[in-house]
């Protein structure tokens, strides 16, 4: 009889967040059993999505909503803001998953704005984060896209994970935009 080769495909998924070992014991019906150390990442399961902005007074309040976080400590955004938009702040309204969080501002360059959060409890599950504002600095032209360039989320764990990114934001229709293909 020749050897018989049996191949076996295995994906070890850690459900917490960061790294995580485990053993896999392989056993037969023959003298020897195999041992096999596994490692994996959990990943952060957190989504972030950019809502249809309410415009009073000239100032956009753009709601920021977190999807399944899981006890985040704080999140780092990067935005690519129109010339005709200058930062105005963030509001967290009464019931917003954050509370009154610390908030760090970056006001960057060439029009990348840098928010830092860092919350005094970990937050888990979702709903409203906050309302960034954002200020018209002249008549609004037709069409004004703001584009979330880098999220990231700090665990209680103390692991950063990087956050997949929402379409860009039409302020005029309050749509995402739809991917191109290239």
């Amino acid at each position: 009889m020749g050897d018989l080769l049996v191949e076996i495909k295995l994906e070890y998924r850690p459900l917490r967040v960061g790294t995580s070992r485990g053993r896999l014991l392989l056993s037969t019906d023959l003298k020897e059993s195999l041992e096999i150390a596994l490692e994996g990442r959990g990943l952060a399961p957190t989504t972030l999505s950019l809502e249809a902005p309410l415009l009073r007074d000239g100032e956009f309040a753009i709601p920021l909503q977190l999807h399944q976080a899981r006890e985040l400590n704080g999140l780092s955004l990067e935005l690519t803001l129109p010339e005709e938009l200058e930062y105005a702040g963030m509001e967290f309204p009464e019931g917003s998953l954050a509370g009154q969080p610390l908030l760090l501002v970056d006001p960057g360059e060439e029009g990348r704005l840098g928010l830092g959060l860092s919350f005094g409890q970990p937050l888990s599950g979702g709903g409203l984060l906050g309302l960034l504002r954002l200020r018209l600095r002249s008549a609004s032209p037709s069409s004004l896209m703001l584009a979330l360039t880098s999220a990231m989320v700090r665990s209680a764990a103390g692991v950063t994970d990087t956050l997949a990114l929402p379409a860009p934001l039409d302020l005029g229709t309050g749509v995402a935009a739809k991917p191109t293909l290239a």
